[in-house]
């Protein structure tokens, strides 16, 4: 369904791109994209072409114009196209954070959000709710599973900006890899059965905590 969406707008970004009316394009499109989600709100998809839409409109326009020509963004008419931006990534991923893609589905919108003080305030705040106790109670064991899965997703993303920033300090990186490493700890309880095999629900934030000291040792390195 992605990659016909993803046709889809392409398509009407060429029709723009020869003079066709924005407005009538983007509201279009917008009603298509709200009646695919009604009909099944687990579906990914229209989401993310709902967030296509409003980034490629960014790149055309600029991530601080304003007045998105979308009725149902009405709400927005005043705020800047990142801001809108940021209130559907964040609205997004608070959907599917829980799901191991989420990262990748948000990568290609993170570069606008980069300076974007609140959308790093937010991942901090979920990093910080969805610790994982060390105490094992199977009656809660979905409820870990999820919390560690939105741990993961939140520090996925707040690597990613802290690379493109550049603004994390030593002493930050060796708090974040501390942390990490005990909530890796706290979950190794937590498995995922696959016939005869065994995953560890944390293996995503093991290759973060690796990927963690790997950028430490550069800084490090560069400040020696």
């Amino acid at each position: 369904q992605w990659n016909s969406l993803l046709t889809f707008i392409g398509l009407s970004d060429e029709l723009i791109d020869k003079g066709e009316n924005v407005e009538d394009i983007m509201n279009e499109n917008w009603e298509k994209f709200e009646e695919l989600i009604a009909n099944n709100l687990k579906f990914r998809g229209p989401r993310l072409a709902q967030l296509e839409t409003i980034h490629r409109f960014g790149m055309k326009f600029g991530f601080k114009s304003r007045d998105i020509p979308v009725k149902k963004l009405e709400k927005y008419k005043m705020d800047s196209v990142q801001t809108v931006l940021y209130e559907m990534v964040r609205s997004y991923f608070q959907l599917f954070c829980t799901k191991q893609c989420c990262f990748e589905d948000l990568k290609p919108y993170l570069n606008c959000l980069r300076d974007f003080e609140p959308f790093s305030v937010l991942l901090e705040s979920v990093s910080k709710e969805n610790l994982v106790s060390e105490i094992v109670d199977a009656g809660t064991y979905e409820n870990r599973k999820m919390s560690l899965r939105k741990f993961t997703c939140a520090n996925q993303i707040l690597f990613f900006l802290e690379k493109l920033n550049q603004n994390c300090s030593v002493a930050q990186q060796k708090e974040r890899i501390k942390q990490m490493v005990q909530q890796y700890c706290n979950t190794l309880d937590i498995k995922i059965e696959d016939g005869e095999r065994t995953f560890q629900e944390g293996d995503e934030l093991l290759v973060l905590i690796l990927l963690r000291v790997l950028s430490l040792s550069e800084k490090v390195k560069e400040n020696a």
